[in-house]
């Protein structure tokens, strides 16, 4: 895990696949979320980026579940919402960004590290618009588990 600090992101418009999970399945709800997604996007001949994006809408702790959006950047947003995906669009923000190289099955340990530094740091207040989101290369099937580059980013106010 490295903590890269503050940095501007630019605006991000993205098409996605919304669905909720048990926090135990997150890894195996992901991978299929962007499996179909990529399926999706292809059949409407729209190019997928080089990364891929997961918001995280909510956490219900309570239930233990999350409510994630499975999205890819786009150039620009259709007209009309293709049956099926959500559209949104994050302005540009700054963000507190942690990198985690490895397996997806330890990526807590980046979310981890990133909150405490937010929480230890009392100039820095998260976002209550933007939520937090990782990106990842659209192919991480094709790296090793070990090499996988995910960058964690939690928008600030």
């Amino acid at each position: 895990v490295e903590v890269l600090e503050k940095t501007s992101v630019s605006p991000i418009k993205y098409l996605g696949l919304e669905f909720t999970c048990k926090i135990e399945e997150i890894s195996e709800a992901s991978g299929k979320a962007f499996t179909d997604l990529k399926a999706k996007l292809a059949e409407l001949n729209i190019e997928v980026p080089p990364m891929m994006i997961s918001i995280y809408n909510g956490i219900d702790m309570k239930e233990g579940t999350f409510h994630v959006i499975a999205a890819s950047e786009v150039k620009s947003l259709p007209e009309e919402t293709p049956a099926g995906l959500s559209a949104g669009e994050m302005k540009q923000h700054e963000a507190f960004l942690v990198e985690h190289t490895g397996s997806f099955n330890h990526i807590g340990n980046g979310w981890f590290v990133g909150m405490q530094n937010i929480m230890q740091d009392k100039t820095l207040k998260q976002s209550k618009e933007i939520k937090p989101y990782e990106t990842y290369p659209t192919d991480w099937e094709s790296i090793p588990e070990a090499e996988l580059p995910t960058k964690i980013y939690f928008p600030l106010q």
